[in-house]
Parts: structure tokens; C-alpha cells; sequence
């Protein structure tokens, strides 16, 4: 594989990673930084328990896809 198609994948990895590990840590301040623009108040706590569950699914599925592809 190209250096720069290497770079770009392990680029957006991280990326990938970083947004996921930020709402697991934070949901609710990713929130007000994403989407609180549209919202006349704040979502209901299962909300932010969802975007927990969901972020950990994607932090699984980039850690598989980074293993299996070989980076």
C-alpha cells in the first residue's frame, strides 16, 4: 500500500477512535458541541446512555477493522 493511502487510513482511525472516546467520556459535551444548536433543551439521559452504547460499538468495530486489514 502507497505511504500516503497508509497515512490517510491511520489518520482517519484516530479520528475515528478520538470522536468515539470523546462521547464515551463526555456524551453530553459532545452534545452541546455538535448539536445543542438545534435543540430548544436538552435530551432526556437515555439519550446520552445511547450515545454511550453506540460509541462503544464504534470503538469495537474500528479496533476490529485496524486488526484485521493489518495496521
Amino acid at each position: 500500500m502507497p505511504v500516503q493511502a497508509h497515512t490517510f487510513v491511520t489518520l482517519f482511525f484516530i479520528l475515528w477512535f478520538g470522536m468515539a472516546l470523546a462521547n464515551v467520556i463526555a456524551p453530553r459535551f459532545v452534545w452541546k458541541m455538535t448539536q445543542s444548536w438545534k435543540a430548544f433543551r436538552e435530551p432526556p439521559k437515555a439519550y446520552f446512555l445511547m450515545q454511550r452504547v453506540i460509541a462503544l460499538i464504534m470503538i469495537l468495530v474500528g479496533l476490529s477493522f485496524l486488526r484485521f486489514t493489518g495496521f
